[in-house]
């Protein structure tokens, strides 16, 4: 009668044990709901008149489901929803198939425990069972006393259904009103997201909430009124042009390398071209002061990256009215000395697996030192945890967005209008457009979706790879010398990769290893475990790979035309503790030097935008960009400093050197990172700058868990900070949820050309023929498990 309650509540308590949130501060709601949740499909069972073996399929499929789940946060640190394993059944049985080989002896143990209040209650049923039919042989009994025996434990039934009914409803209403006032609110309603859900509110409820999200729609879902602040009159104006920079831009000096963006913006010239049409326009104003008689010239009026958008236009309205009413009341980014630095030159987009930028050093990793701190360097860039292991990274990289649609984050949106991608905004300009991956062309369903992120052909592994490399599943180093000659003539060029060469897990017995570990070891010494420098090793094989691509475009003399982004997809997460990638303790602290007790020092990862214009005629914007910079800013700096007509409003993240904007990072959990501190939402408490370097210089073992009191900021900035994160937030999942982007600008028109461009680089490279000798250094596990 009471297994379901029995087993569900049973399996919650031990998924957060084993998934080390036990026990939760919401531990009464995780009970609660989840009670109230078995409780009323136990009445419906019950009434539906099922015999035991129904109650037992669904608590071992109720136990399965655990189990899966416990298995896929360990092995990739997150919960999926239902429909991200449903969406990626395929991924998850071939593409992960090393995971799951690793964690299929944990995954039978922990069915089992899962299982266990099932194998119990069946071994009593069993036994009752056969006392009965031992009872009923000794004993002459009636049929008619038989039936009414059978309509009598009939109607008990039915009774204690009528009773756990109304003990669901009212546990459930009562829960769901207590949530609403509590410090979880926005976490079970506007800012819903299942990875935080389950632990919040355990497994069942969340399942419950985002199957009801999907099909009904979030009720909870508004902009709070908390906001950044009025922005200007100017700043409203919808129809501002977004002409190319402020004609009253001083003359820059040369960097030292230490600068902030501020200072760097504001001191660094302009763009040559532009700044001689300001000059003639100038000119000409001079001479009509001087012919009037007026020799007061006139104040120019700033310059913003906006577009001419009328956000109350009927196509904006109805379900994105809100959306749009939120959008219209953003301040856009003002131009600056950055802007249209880098216009017409190629861009080499680069999502790095993995890649934190912890390691490098000039005598390890001389290229990546260089391109980190030779070009424009950011000291305090993040990569959030979005919840979508590597595909919400590219998304944040590529789309400037982010997402709580886990793994089909990107391919779930696919045809939509993904107006200001850099691939997108520059093949609007004529660029010629590729993309690449080491890995499996249908991983995360890409080959459906990067032919609309702005790229005409999309290569990889199953998809002509091996034409340019001679095998598939080619390392980093091998996969962009083998795929450069295909672009690297048809200036202005836009490419896209993504690397596979620093997957987990990282192992001795890698060849990867093999080949770097000496290099590596006599570098660092006893400075590292061995664990983190074999990952060092696999982030050795990048730096090769760029080494390369550095030499080939210094080598073709287009260096300096040519600029590189690079960001990781996320934390190495194969460095955490757990059988899945066979540690023993957490290595990312290792890696770090620090303490996760400040749990997004796990997410500082490493930006690179380099060109090799800025070690020469552009040297003087070369800086150090010191505040805090996310993922989700690479788009709009990057479409900036290229001079492409963006919309600001339109993107989360904030130009770098726009000097009306203030650093953000924040998390999906509402978690964030300002020039004025850090919050974590989970304890609800704030580190001031100041006492977090004390602390991280000072503490032991242990000491890090000390907390600061969120009092040290006034609680009205608190609030304003905390209400913009949440609009932020929701101002992604609506641009992602509506097409936004297709409601403005209509519907994605890209052209498949991908048949198109393999023939035309299959012509351009009939004399290119990859020796078929060559072999791969790439581990199997690291081709099969490469996202």
């Amino acid at each position: 009668m009471f297994l379901l309650p029995v087993t569900w509540i049973y399996d919650e308590l031990l998924l957060g044990f084993l998934g080390g949130a036990f026990p939760a501060p919401s531990l009464l709601y995780i009970l609660l709901f989840t009670l109230a949740d078995s409780l009323l499909l136990n009445t419906v069972l019950i009434v539906l008149n099922c015999r035991f073996r129904t109650f037992a399929l669904v608590s071992l499929l109720t136990s399965l489901y655990f189990t899966i789940e416990s298995v896929v946060k360990e092995s990739f640190t997150m919960y999926f929803s239902p429909a991200s394993l449903l969406s990626g059944a395929g991924n998850v049985a071939g593409q992960y198939a090393g995971e799951l080989q690793r964690g299929l002896l944990t995954g039978i143990g922990r069915m089992a425990l899962f299982s266990l209040p099932l194998i119990l209650t069946i071994c009593a049923w069993y036994m009752r069972q056969r006392k009965e039919r031992q009872i009923a042989q000794s004993m002459d009994t009636c049929e008619a006393d038989s039936f009414a025996q059978q309509e009598s434990h009939r109607d008990s039934y039915y009774f204690l259904a009528s009773i756990g009914l109304i003990l669901a409803v009212l546990i459930h209403y009562g829960s769901s009103v207590a949530v609403q006032r509590s410090p979880y609110a926005a976490a079970y309603g506007a800012q819903f997201n299942f990875n935080e859900a389950v632990g919040t509110f355990g497994l069942t409820t969340a399942t419950r909430l985002g199957l009801c999200y999907d099909i009904f729609g979030n009720p909870y879902l508004s902009f709070s009124s908390a906001d950044e602040g009025e922005p200007s009159e100017e700043g409203l104006q919808s129809n501002i042009k977004g002409t190319s920079g402020d004609s009253n831009a001083s003359a820059g000096q040369e960097s030292d390398g230490s600068v902030t963006a501020v200072e760097a913006a504001s001191d660094a010239p302009q763009d040559t071209a532009m700044n001689e049409m300001e000059e003639n326009a100038a000119d000409e104003a001079g001479e009509n002061d001087a012919a009037s008689g007026s020799a007061e010239p006139e104040t120019p009026e700033p310059a913003y990256n906006v577009m001419d958008i009328d956000f109350g236009r009927e196509e904006l309205q109805g379900n994105a009215a809100s959306l749009s009413a939120f959008l219209a009341t953003q301040e856009p980014s003002l131009q600056n000395g950055y802007t249209g630095i880098f216009r017409g030159k190629n861009l080499i987009l680069i999502c790095a697996e993995s890649y934190c930028e912890a390691f490098i050093r000039p005598e390890l990793t001389p290229t990546l030192w260089r391109l980190s701190h030779n070009g424009i360097y950011f000291s305090d860039f993040y990569q959030p945890s979005w919840g979508g292991s590597t595909t919400t990274g590219e998304l944040s990289l590529v789309e400037g967005l982010d997402s709580n649609a886990g793994v089909d984050a990107v391919s779930g949106i696919a045809d939509h209008n993904h107006y200001f991608t850099m691939g997108n905004q520059l093949q609007r300009l004529g660029y010629f457009s590729l993309a690449f991956h080491n890995g499996s062309h249908t991983f995360y369903h890409r080959d459906q979706s990067h032919t609309h992120l702005g790229y005409d052909a999309y290569f990889a592994c199953g998809q002509h790879m091996d034409f340019f490399t001679g095998h598939n599943y080619p390392t980093d180093t091998e996969m962009f010398e083998g795929t450069m000659p295909a672009y690297i003539g048809h200036a202005p060029f836009s490419v896209y990769y993504m690397t596979v060469s620093g997957h987990a897990p990282y192992e001795k017995s890698s060849p990867l290893v093999q080949k770097y570990y000496d290099q590596v070891n006599a570098v660092c010494g006893d400075e590292y475990m061995e664990k983190t420098k074999y990952y060092i090793c696999y982030q050795m094989e990048l730096e090769n790979a760029l080494s390369s691509m550095v030499r080939t475009l210094e080598e073709a003399g287009i260096a300096e035309d040519t600029v590189i982004v690079m960001t990781g997809d996320h934390y190495p997460y194969g460095l955490g503790n757990g059988r899945t990638w066979n540690n023993d303790r957490d290595y990312i602290d290792d890696l770090m030097k620090t303490d996760d007790a400040l749990y997004w020092n796990e997410d500082k990862s490493g930006l690179v935008i380099w060109s090799g214009a800025l070690e020469n005629e552009l040297r003087e914007y070369a800086c150090e960009v010191s505040e805090p910079v996310s993922s989700l800013d690479i788009l709009p700096t990057v479409s900036n400093l290229f001079g492409v007509e963006f919309d600001s409003r339109l993107l989360p993240g904030r130009d770098a050197f726009a000097e009306n904007t203030e650093p953000l990072v924040f998390w999906n959990n509402r978690s964030w990172v300002t020039a004025e501190g850090k919050y974590d939402t989970r304890k609800g408490m704030f580190y001031p700058p100041v006492q977090e370097a004390e602390a991280a210089m000072t503490a032991t073992p242990g000491e890090m868990e000390e907390e600061h009191p969120a009092e040290e900021m006034t609680a009205e900035r608190m609030e304003e900070i905390n209400a913009l994160v949440e609009n932020k937030i929701l101002m992604c999942s609506q641009i992602l949820k509506l097409d936004y982007y297709g409601l403005i600008f209509g519907p994605d028109e890209s052209e498949d050309k991908q048949e198109e461009m393999w023939a035309l680089i299959q012509s351009e490279s009939a004399e290119h023929n990859p020796s078929e000798e060559t072999t791969s250094i790439q581990t199997d596990e690291g081709v099969v498990n490469d996202e």
